[in-house]
């Protein structure tokens, strides 16, 4: 995910070729997104049908679409307008990554390639032969080493911080594998936002992860109350975290080119395994999982607040009132409780 802010694109994940800055004179208040028919229609759909859906208030703003040097472009509100030069992380949603569609079709020689550069154990004799895998096999192949399969997500991404701490984050997405990578990620990520070297760091951090933990729920029930989720499979969507130093936290749900509608009289859970025809996508398997792993990297931060800081200190940074939360300054931080 990126957007523009102080006139530089902030990439955690993909999208580099085909997402600009807004146009001239609005350039901080949207992004222009290459045009795709499936997620213009999403888009739609939540400016249609589905106005005032609960997951809207976590979602981009639709604003029409454009025509800008030779291509056509969704136009999309700026996510990241309010945040002063925000760290972010992309973190993708379910538990397979390819769409129904994509099961079935022709093995493509590239793919084989890459299997075999990647994963040459997990192909078969007859791939072998043929020279050729699917793009569903590669991908579900790939999903098998990520924690795509297990959790119902997967880190894809940060950007935007130039510490030792946010550099070795980065290098360690690639090779997440387990809930334990996941939750040291988080708390690294809680800890580069923080972005200060004494003690006042877990308390900071322990605030930060409790905050995303909050927004993490908040989002969660918005899906489980939605008629547009209940509606539709979830292939490829993201949730993306973004937070700055002045304590400006936001959780959103973003990437729906491989969202479809369900046929009528089709029914998913969001949360049992998917096999061939279901259309099972695992959303609401990978949103409890997340929410859960966040909110360990709170308690676990807490804990080390605990022993490092007065007993006082510590108990606010442990608390789940809002009111509390918000009302403690720290460094120059503006420690909110759970914020849009």
């Amino acid at each position: 995910a990126m957007s523009p802010v102080a006139g530089r694109l902030i990439i955690a994940a993909g999208h580099e070729d085909c997402i600009k800055p807004g146009e001239e004179g609005e350039s901080f208040t949207t992004v222009l997104k290459k045009l795709d028919k499936a997620e213009q229609a999403v888009y739609g759909e939540l400016l249609g049908m589905y106005v005032g859906d609960p997951v809207s208030a976590f979602t981009p703003k639709f604003l029409g679409t454009v025509h800008h040097s030779d291509s056509d472009y969704i136009r999309l509100s700026n996510l990241l307008s309010s945040f002063d030069d925000p760290m972010v992380m992309d973190v993708k949603l379910g538990v397979r990554t390819f769409a129904e569609d994509e099961v079935s079709g022709h093995g493509r020689p590239d793919l084989y390639k890459r299997m075999a550069q990647l994963y040459p154990w997990e192909l078969t004799e007859s791939e072998r032969a043929l020279g050729r895998v699917t793009k569903r096999r590669f991908m579900a192949a790939r999903d098998v080493y990520t924690t795509i399969s297990t959790l119902g997500f997967r880190i894809d991404g940060v950007a935007g911080s130039s510490t030792k701490r946010g550099r070795d984050l980065r290098e360690a997405v690639n090779n997440i594998t387990s809930e334990q990578d996941v939750c040291s990620a988080f708390r690294n990520l809680a800890l580069c936002i923080a972005s200060s070297s004494d003690d006042c760091d877990l308390i900071a951090a322990s605030l930060i992860a409790r905050s995303f933990a909050g927004q993490l729920d908040q989002l969660y029930s918005a899906m489980q109350q939605s008629a547009f989720v209940e509606q539709h499979e979830f292939v490829g969507s993201s949730v993306l975290f973004v937070a700055d130093r002045f304590g400006h936290r936001g959780i959103f749900w973003i990437d729906f080119a491989k969202t479809a509608a369900l046929a009528q009289g089709t029914k998913v859970k969001h949360n049992v395994p998917w096999t061939p025809g279901s259309h099972e996508d695992g959303l609401f398997t990978g949103m409890e999982n997340l929410a859960q792993s966040m909110e360990r990297v709170a308690q676990a931060l807490c804990q080390e607040a605990i022993v490092a800081l007065p007993a006082k200190l510590s108990h606010r940074a442990c608390s789940k009132d809002p009111k509390e939360m918000r009302s403690w300054p720290l460094r120059g931080y503006r420690l909110a409780g759970v914020t849009n």
